[in-house]
């Protein structure tokens, strides 16, 4: 089953969790931490029946692509309170943290990338999950600054 298949499934079964925001032709169903980009062609939701995320309106899918520069998922990883986190690292070598969790979701597959939009009234980096044609199937929101935070909590 398709990672998009999967979220309409969970938004269906817990609409509190999920909210939406359309693009005309894509929908994003976003529940925090990740989300999905689908078409309105295989949209088993009804919208209306869900909190419009006004923050999501910059994330276009076509605009998010544009935007976005191509990252790698490494080896590195920390582990918070039994969650582990995964480095991504873009062209420019800069280090980014998302759970590994919505990684598992996406698929180690997929091609990656890192994005920066403007997101809860400030500039974030976001990762874009894109399938192999290049269009981008989801996002995943990246962790605070990790690097500022290690303190005893972690172990690598």
């Amino acid at each position: 089953m398709d990672i998009r298949d999967k979220v309409q499934i969970d938004a269906i079964k817990d609409s509190e969790e999920y909210s939406i925001c359309e693009y005309g032709t894509h929908v994003l169903i976003y529940n925090g931490t990740y989300g999905v980009y689908v078409p309105e062609e295989i949209l088993m939701l009804n919208p209306k029946r869900y909190e419009k995320n006004e923050d999501l309106a910059k994330l276009n899918p076509y605009d998010v692509v544009d935007e976005t520069r191509s990252a790698t998922i490494i080896k590195e990883s920390i582990t918070f309170s039994g969650e582990i986190a995964n480095a991504v690292i873009d062209f420019g070598r800069e280090k980014t943290w998302i759970w590994q969790s919505a990684i598992k979701k996406f698929g180690k597959r997929r091609m990656y990338g890192v994005a920066d939009v403007h997101m809860e009234g400030q500039e974030k980096k976001i990762v874009v999950v894109m399938d192999a044609e290049g269009n981008a199937i989801g996002i995943i929101k990246t962790m605070a600054d990790i690097e500022a935070q290690k303190n005893d909590t972690y172990t690598i």
